[in-house]
């Protein structure tokens, strides 16, 4: 017995379904009859086909559900055509309003990474897509978990509007790096007194407000005067993770003066561009004021220095764990202790001479 299929008889104009000849991923085809014209005794049908299918069910479901309602098919053909970069700057659009832009300037970062996808539908992005992004990625393993934070978060996207009915991206395996010597390093207490004396150079009092509070660079330029707190001399800042959020820091006595001059109870933000007034954000502070500063006075430091040199300096002060961890913005002192206090072998001798 044969075992080819019949073709289904449908009613007039409610469109056909036919094989394309050849080796093909789609041979399939699905249309329908848009208008029919006269011409002299003879009638032609004027024809449009709204798709191609790898099998005659696939194209058969999408005639019918054409005929059921050819303005919500089309739309949703529409849809379906979306890129990954269609969907990023719907995405990006509402997420970037409610974010720092150190946050910001992250997933911007992240998406650069995805360049091998962003002109494909993302109808058609499967794991091995967004794996094969991941697999090719030479970043950190936080740089690597913001990546796959941004695949999910536009998959998630394109599923909350109907554009995709998985989302793939969140399959995707986070490859562990082998662990590279630390990039950041403390200041030392020499480089601190040199920063003290040369702090008439604009800008080098944020960078010492840094190392006595352990803000991040995007924190600091986020507090407000109004978290500027006169009678306790606190300030109240941080926004990266749950246990950083408004953390509370006292203002040690050698940095309040510099708070004090850029304090200003008529302005909204505590630090602010000496022009136009406006909030500093980290690219402008970094390539305007940081790096120049680093080059005049002959050190070598990245910003995120400031914070490791604060945590550094608090263990080697003998700070108890709980004040550690409370400062710093971190849930358990062994995350701090990991990654942001650094022992030279001055603090490490006289830790081996303190033992009995």
């Amino acid at each position: 017995m044969s075992s080819k299929k019949k073709t289904i008889k449908k009613a007039n104009g409610m469109g056909s379904v036919y094989k394309l000849k050849g080796n093909r991923r789609r041979p399939w085809v699905a249309c329908v009859t848009t208008s029919i014209e006269q011409s002299e005794s003879k009638y032609k049908q004027k024809r449009k086909i709204i798709g191609f299918y790898e099998s005659q069910e696939a194209a058969e479901f999408s005639l019918w559900k054409y005929n059921r309602n050819p303005v919500l098919f089309e739309e949703l053909q529409k849809l379906g055509a979306l890129t990954f970069e269609n969907i990023y700057d719907q995405w990006s659009k509402m997420k970037y309003k409610n974010l720092s832009q150190n946050a910001v300037n992250g997933y911007k970062a992240a998406y650069a990474k995805c360049e091998a996808i962003k002109h494909m539908k993302i109808a058609d992005l499967k794991t091995m897509h967004f794996q094969q992004i991941m697999d090719e990625s030479e970043l950190s393993v936080a740089s690597d978990l913001k990546l796959k934070s941004l695949m999910v978060s536009v998959c998630e996207y394109a599923m909350q509007n109907d554009i995709i009915t998985k989302n793939y991206a969140k399959y995707v395996m986070i490859n562990r790096k082998e662990e590279t010597e630390d990039i950041h390093k403390p200041f030392t207490e020499g480089e601190i007194k040199k920063l003290f004396r040369h702090d008439e150079i604009p800008f080098v009092d944020t960078i010492l407000i840094m190392i006595y509070t352990g803000f991040r660079v995007g924190e600091l330029f986020e507090i407000k005067n109004e978290d500027v707190n006169l009678k306790t001399m606190t300030i109240t800042g941080g926004s990266k993770t749950e246990a950083g959020k408004n953390r509370m820091v006292p203002l040690h006595n050698l940095i309040v003066p510099y708070v004090m001059k850029h304090w200003n109870s008529k302005d909204e933000y505590l630090f602010r561009h000496p022009k136009t007034n406006e909030k500093i954000n980290y690219h402008h502070y970094r390539y305007m004021y940081f790096d120049p500063i680093m080059k005049k006075l002959n050190m070598d430091h990245l910003p995120h220095d400031c914070r490791h040199t604060f945590a550094t300096r608090l263990s080697n002060a003998n700070a108890n764990a709980t004040s550690i961890k409370k400062l710093i913005g971190h849930s358990s002192y062994a995350m701090t202790e990991k990654i942001y206090t650094h022992k030279d072998l001055i603090q490490l001798r006289k830790a081996i001479n303190a033992l009995d």
